[in-house]
């Protein structure tokens, strides 16, 4: 199978979107309530071992969906390759 230019492009992608999510979000599930969310590690205290309230509290507030972490994740790129645009500009 032939390599292509949107295999590779497929891949940059994932790839970012997995360091993204790696670097800015941990799954947080609450058993009770069967739920879970991402909550964003960065703006967050979440402890590893803590109580079935903190995980609620966090869910609650803090907590966003797979799409809404995407969304984030195109937002962050759109950002990323306006600067990269406007240092290539800077120096060329």
């Amino acid at each position: 199978m032939e390599k292509t230019f949107i295999d590779d492009l497929c891949k940059m992608v994932a790839i970012n979107y997995a360091n993204y999510i790696e670097d800015n979000y941990v799954k947080v599930h609450h058993e009770k309530l069967k739920k879970s969310a991402w909550v964003n590690r960065k703006e967050n205290t979440i402890y590893i071992h803590g109580s079935q309230e903190h995980f609620r509290d966090l869910i609650t507030n803090h907590g966003k969906t797979d799409d809404q972490v995407y969304d984030g994740f195109l937002e962050f790129e759109n950002l990323r390759l306006e600067k990269l645009k406007e240092n290539e500009n800077k120096k060329g």
